[in-house]
């Protein structure tokens, strides 16, 4: 019996953890503040990110922006490589939500699948303090990380890089990611045949004995 309430213990947590998304999501990256190697400013001027491709079933659960000198309201933009046209957008602001610990401000979106192998881009735009020269980064596994990306008057497809800074630079925007409602599913599938091949295994050794 034991071993059963276990059993629905643990899918119960997994099912939990999709309706509400805040407390499974996690970045995309994450940096320490002391790593920043430079800050500048952004006046309404750029928007700043990164790209990157999805590696396995995920989603954007929300949209973040780097928690450093932000007036006023800050828009965050996701977008799928070579259109210009934003998968989804999100405000924030000083107020809004931390998480992680460079830290970034962010707000929960409809959730948006990505295409394992697809290239996506992320970027914000607003008045703010910007990093970049910034090693370590800590990937997200979820995903690779490609280079920075860029762009001026708005928020727009930030479709410019900067060979000089491909690797860690420009933050700018971010997403919060997690994994599909199907993985979750399959995972609760296999803790389920889990379950239950020790519950079976438990009952032949009750009627050995």
């Amino acid at each position: 019996m034991s071993i059963k309430l276990n059993l629905l213990a643990s899918v119960a947590a997994i099912a939990l953890a999709v309706p509400g998304v805040g407390s499974a999501a996690t970045l995309g990256l994450d940096f320490l503040p002391g790593d920043v190697g430079v800050v500048g400013t952004s006046v309404d001027t750029w928007t700043l990110g990164y790209e990157f491709n999805d590696v396995t079933a995920t989603s954007v659960v929300g949209l973040a922006s780097w928690n450093s000198g932000i007036v006023g309201n800050i828009e965050v933009g996701l977008w799928a490589a070579g259109n210009a046209v934003p998968l989804a957008t999100a405000v924030v602001n000083a107020n809004s939500p931390t998480i992680g610990t460079a830290d970034w401000v962010y707000s929960l979106i409809t959730p948006v699948p990505l295409t394992p192998g697809d290239t996506y881009l992320v970027g914000s735009y607003g008045e703010t303090n910007y990093a970049f020269e910034v090693n370590p980064v800590v990937i997200n596994p979820l995903i690779a990380y490609n280079h920075n990306a860029w762009t001026n008057g708005g928020l727009l497809y930030p479709g410019n890089a900067s060979a000089s800074f491909a690797e860690h630079a420009f933050y700018g925007g971010n997403v919060l990611l997690a994994p599909e409602p199907s993985t979750w599913v399959m995972m609760g599938i296999g803790f389920a045949g889990l379950g239950a091949g020790a519950i079976r295994r438990r009952r032949r050794e009750v009627v050995a004995a």
